[in-house]
């Protein structure tokens, strides 16, 4: 199967009809779409629809390197305080005694105090989503071929602790998978060599496609390490085909990735799903609030930093002047947020209702 011959169709996730809220589709956005199906290579299923949205966006693989975040996914709904379910906002009141109490001056509490508009979340639905589009995608993608997942797990030998082994688990993988191959942060990778080599000899095709899941990338860095070990420690040089699936993604780490896994002389046309574009503080403020900012606090960095939280977790790239770091360290509630306990680390599993989706 060749995505040349798939026909192109869009996915409608717009939400219901509302009463004073015009859903008509325009010609205009027709047109853009149209143009958006014939630049675009990949995998459709039929229709979903995502509560709250009313956006189209094509629902399949692509190739890492004509990837564009901008024409391919969609930016996550805004955080209402009073509206959005599950989210981790303090009361209104308690946002702004935290801008208050900030030991800055004026200008960075006007800067926090717009950052706090601009929060987007990914909640359940977006997630469901992400998890239908893997699943479709990698059905299509893999036909009856064996292949594998790695994901990367904790330090001190722990099993389950990381984001990309929750979302492993909820995946539901289609056709023919055979195992999911642990890479741990601080030990050797004797058991994934071992794991891979056992598939390999009974596998009958010459570029295994290997799976590469997490709930989001910010900055790639992460990614990228667990690629490259996988490429230069688990295979010893032989070739594989990367199928990245990530529920989000910002436009650095995008770049980040096409850059470094293209030097990578066994990484063959890698491929990606995703769903959401994760937006980082230069996407939202002027160069001089920038400045500002990281003249302010040395931990803020405009181009990672992110504003996207999710009902998984409150990531690391939160920007500290909304989350202080020690809160990621010790669970602390502080800033404008509540602490989500993720849970994979023993808090409540937001997606322990979801199922894979029919056919």
């Amino acid at each position: 199967m060749t995505f040349a011959r798939l026909k192109p169709q869009f996915h409608s996730i717009a939400g219901p009809r509302r009463a004073g809220v015009n859903r008509t589709v325009g010609t205009q956005v027709r047109s853009d779409l149209k143009r958006l199906a014939e630049r675009t290579q990949g995998l459709f299923r039929p229709r979903y629809r995502l509560k709250n949205y009313s956006l189209y966006a094509p629902i399949g693989v692509q190739k890492l390197n004509e990837f564009d975040v901008d024409e391919l996914c969609l930016p996550p709904r805004l955080i209402d305080f009073k509206r959005t379910p599950g989210n981790p906002l303090v009361a209104q009141d308690k946002v702004d005694r935290w801008i208050d109490s900030l030991p800055a001056d004026d200008r960075i509490k006007d800067i926090a105090a717009h950052l706090v508009t601009e929060l987007r979340f990914l909640d359940v639905d977006c997630f469901r989503l992400a998890l239908d589009r893997f699943h479709f995608a990698l059905n299509e993608l893999v036909g009856g071929d064996p292949y594998v997942s790695c994901v990367l797990e904790g330090y001190g030998g722990i099993k389950k602790n990381k984001s990309g082994a929750y979302m492993a688990r909820k995946i539901r993988w289609p056709g023919n998978h055979k195992k999911t191959i642990r890479v741990y942060e601080d030990k050797p990778v004797r058991n994934a060599v071992l794991a891979f080599n056992q598939f390999k000899r009974h596998a009958d095709v010459d570029v295994p496609k290997v799976v590469f899941i997490d709930d989001a990338s910010y900055s790639g860095v992460q990614l990228e390490d667990l690629i490259s070990r996988f490429a230069e420690q688990v295979v010893d040089g032989a070739p594989f085909q990367p199928v990245i699936l990530l529920a989000g993604i910002t436009k650095i780490a995008a770049q980040f990735l096409k850059e470094t896994l293209s030097r990578l002389p066994n990484v063959v046309d890698p491929l990606i799903v995703t769903t959401f574009q994760l937006t980082v503080l230069k996407d939202h403020l002027t160069e001089e609030d920038q400045r500002l900012l990281e003249a302010w606090h040395d931990d803020i960095i405009v181009g990672t930093d992110s504003l996207v939280l999710s009902c998984i977790k409150i990531p690391d790239n939160i920007p500290e002047i909304l989350y202080p770091n020690e809160n990621h360290l010790f669970g602390f509630n502080g800033g404008v947020f509540q602490y989500i306990k993720p849970p994979y680390k023993g808090g409540d599993d937001p997606l322990k209702s979801y199922r894979k989706p029919r056919y």
